[in-house]
């Protein structure tokens, strides 16, 4: 088979035609995703919708009380251009922001299926063992991608920028030098603000010391290429490009994250420490978010189970011991059988330069990500904590299988170079024997590991196949050795074969990672949405989001944006404020109803002789929680000198209280349920008296607008007293009394108020986190510098 055009767009078609055909209900968005892809679609979804209503959305009233936003804008890699695509079809051509997600996540596979091939095709100089190599990568990680959309976050990127790191290692003199620069920075601009960008940089920062100590690059034609004052002085403006893209994820860092912020990662702590919120508190950690203290020094990892998986595409029906003793995560490293073992072949007899370094490179992502232990809330071994010592950032990472997706990624560039060995008749006929006894030692593995654990040496009817299929290689290898076989007819049946066996693959789980799109499509056309305004205000919160699907709730709001105080998936979200952990384990569970806007409505007036200014937070709790729900609905309580922006490490003894009962699993819904029907009366005659609470003989609120950083209110009232908006407080609040600015209080511990003397007001809130503002301009400043020398070296280049 030679390199030909022809043969290339056949294996295009064939790679192309086996994804529509496991895939093709999911293309058209007849299903969509399940577990951690679904709900990270409420996140999507916040954004798109806002953006396409020309707004960036900052902060998320429907969330608990109320909680940044755009702290999990890497979550889903919100600042990636593709979501910009997206946000113009959800604009102008009305596309649904369901189908707008599932079509972006596509498209990054298949980028990153497509920098393989390039990547691939540099090492193998072989389009067609390239593009094998890309397919197999492509059909490999639907099943873990789909279920889990971080997956690919991790890995989006990696292959084209390892590809552009070569390129310019091995000629840094050459004419493209300056575009593969340029390239090579928006890429990694662009990488480092999607997701947890450790597991991506740590991988970049091995590739590239290994290149220089491997001597991949000729150090005395790098110096050449990069000493004239030109080079240098474009390679300045691009590393300040960089850094100015760097800004987002480094302004929460530095902000919201430092010992004095407000940021709080919920969910690392409720995971990390057994889901008792209060084992280990907010109040306690005195370091920033970046500290280990969030992991408890434990993570999950992929195990012995997922090595099985490379020999055992249903590994997961077949194998309950693996998942009996927690040996198994959520990754899938089958690539293929007959991939497998050219994989092996590639590692073995390929004679590249590059296969030490991949090998090197794979091999530290391989420690980093596997613990022989198990898989679940795992210590680091030895070597992972020597490797957190010299790369600190690795120590905060909680889910370190994400790993093993660059496994893969490598698996797939060692069968390339397999590939281009099988490709080359006299390897074959010379190495034939020990190709052969490769696959007999596959085989007898196999069966040795499924007698061994299962009783039994065929575990399905899909094991038997993958047992004949490795026969049939070796059978295979030696007819075509000894000439009994066309050159073409070898080829072709192996490719054939690879490709069948991963649509079977697929198919056989396809069910299991995808599900029916029509209850989320029905459920967002029943939503009467009118845009950013005083018609989307809602004057009570939502306590439970009962839906008969559960995946409708997302971390940051459920699709029916009908998320209110709390929810099940509220000990998921990402990020909260420190005030709010605080305020969600002390205070009673039916008085945090009455404060954050369940029973009573979010808005509310309170004279000034039924206010009680306090400057101690402690006590201020206390009031809070020893109070019954009516105590607290009669006063409202307001912080006074600087304990609205005092630290927080006077609180430490906090954590001598005992874990709240509604926090502990499943808790919180039964608790719900009884306190709502016990009160559902009271609950009822207030919420159908709304006017009385906001339009009587005090005071009259009407909302004029509202959107997710504003809400702007008509206010008339005939006594001085505070206007109360139980939704979160955070320091980046700013209130403004018609042009004037006034200050916020912190109120009822985590919600906020003003102070208005007598009169008609229009009262402004705006939520301002200029320090962010600033980092989204830097980023997109310098993704637009980036672009604009690109063009110019294009135009240069053609010219």
């Amino acid at each position: 088979m030679n390199d030909s055009a022809k043969n290339r767009y056949a294996i295009i078609a064939l790679i192309l035609a086996t994804f529509c055909l496991a895939y093709y209900d999911l293309i058209l968005c007849n299903t969509v995703f399940i577990h951690d892809s679904i709900t990270f679609y409420g996140i999507a979804h916040y954004y798109l919708e806002n953006m396409a209503a020309g707004q960036f959305p900052y902060w998320d009233p429907y969330l608990t009380t109320g909680t940044y936003f755009y702290p999990n804008v890497p979550v889903v890699g919100l600042l990636d251009p593709l979501f910009l695509f997206g946000v113009a079809a959800v604009k102008f051509l009305h596309l649904s922001p369901l189908t707008a997600y599932i079509h972006i996540t596509l498209a990054r596979l298949f980028i990153t299926a497509l920098g393989a091939f390039f990547l691939f095709r540099h090492i193998t100089k072989s389009s067609i063992s390239a593009l094998l190599g890309a397919g197999v990568l492509l059909l490999a990680f639907p099943h873990s991608y789909f279920p889990q959309f971080g997956v690919v976050g991790h890995l989006y990127l990696t292959p084209f920028v390892l590809y552009l790191i070569l390129l310019f290692l091995e000629n840094p003199a050459g004419p493209y030098k300056l575009l593969q620069l340029a390239l090579l920075t928006v890429l990694l601009g662009i990488a480092m603000n999607i997701y947890i960008p450790a597991h991506f940089s740590f991988n970049i920062i091995v590739f590239f010391v290994g290149a220089l100590i491997l001597g991949i690059p000729r150090l005395n034609v790098v110096k050449t290429g990069l000493g004239n004052a030109r080079t240098l002085v474009f390679m300045a403006v691009l590393l300040a490009a960089l850094l100015l893209m760097l800004a987002p994820p480094v302004s929460v860092l530095i902000k919201d994250a430092s010992n004095d912020g407000e940021l709080f990662p919920m969910q690392r702590i409720v995971q990390k420490n057994n889901r008792l919120f209060k084992q280990l508190m907010a109040t306690e950690v005195n370091t920033s978010n970046l500290s280990d203290k969030f992991t408890n020094e434990k993570a999950i990892y992929s195990s012995w189970g997922n090595l099985v998986g490379l020999l055992y595409p249903d590994n997961v029906r077949n194998f309950k011991y693996w998942f009996e003793n927690d040996l198994t995560s959520e990754i899938h490293h089958y690539i293929g059988i007959i991939p497998f073992l050219v994989c092996l072949i590639g590692l073995i007899y390929h004679r590249s330069k590059y296969k030490l370094l991949l090998a090197l490179t794979a091999a530290l992502m391989f420690i980093n990500g596997f613990s022989p232990y198990g898989t679940h809330d795992k210590p680091f071994t030895f070597l992972q904590n020597f490797l957190n010592t010299a790369y600190p950032p690795l120590k905060m990472l909680q889910g370190r299988q994400n790993f093993g997706y660059f496994d893969i990624l490598y698996l797939c560039a060692f069968f390339s170079m397999g590939m281009s060995l099988l490709l080359d008749d006299a390897f074959l006929k010379e190495k034939k024997w020990q190709m052969i006894a490769l696959s007999l030692t596959v085989l007898v593995s196999k069966i040795v590991i499924s007698s061994y654990f299962e009783g039994a040496a065929v575990l399905s009817g899909y094991d038997l196949l993958v047992l004949l299929m490795i026969a049939g290689f070796g059978v295979l290898v030696y007819i075509r050795a000894h000439g009994a076989i066309p050159r073409s007819a070898f080829y072709f049946t192996v490719i054939v074969v690879i490709f069948l066996d991963l649509l079977a693959y697929n198919t056989l789980y396809r069910d299991e990672i995808l599900q029916d799109s029509k209850p989320f499509y029905d459920s967002l056309n029943s939503i009467k949405s009118t845009g950013s305004g005083a018609n989307d205000f809602g004057y009570f919160r939502e306590p439970l989001v009962f839906m008969p699907l559960p995946h409708l709730i997302a971390f940051e709001e459920s699709i029916a944006k009908t998320k209110g105080a709390l929810s099940y998936g509220f000990n998921h979200s990402f990020f909260t404020t420190r005030r709010y952990y605080d305020f969600l384990t002390h205070v009673p569970l039916q008085n945090q109803f009455a404060l954050d806007g369940v029973v009573y409505p979010v808005l509310q007036f309170f004279p000034r002789n039924s206010v009680t200014h306090i400057n101690d937070k402690r006590q201020l709790l206390d009031l809070l929680t020893s109070g019954d729900m009516a105590d607290v609905t009669n006063k409202l309580f307001i912080e006074t000198g600087d304990t609205a922006r005092r630290g927080q490490q006077e609180m430490k003894e906090f954590g001598q209280y005992a874990d709240v009962p509604w926090l502990q699993p499943n808790a919180l819904v039964n608790f719900s349920e009884s306190f709502f029907k016990a009160n559902s009366a009271t609950m009822t005659a207030i919420r159908n008296n709304t006017d009385r609470s906001l339009h009587n003989a005090q005071v009259t609120i009407d909302v004029l607008n509202f959107s997710s950083n504003e809400l702007t209110l008509q206010v008339r009232n005939a006594v001085e007293g505070y206007v109360y908006y139980n939704d979160g407080w955070s320091k980046y609040w700013q209130a403004f009394d018609g042009e004037q600015e006034i200050p916020i209080v912190a109120a009822n511990y985590n919600f906020k108020a003003v102070e208005l003397p007598a009169g008609e007001h229009q009262l402004r809130f705006v939520f301002n986190p200029v320090h962010y503002r600033i980092g989204l301009c830097a980023y997109y400043l310098g993704l637009s510098l980036c672009c604009g020398l690109i063009c110019l070296v294009l135009i240069k280049n053609r010219r």
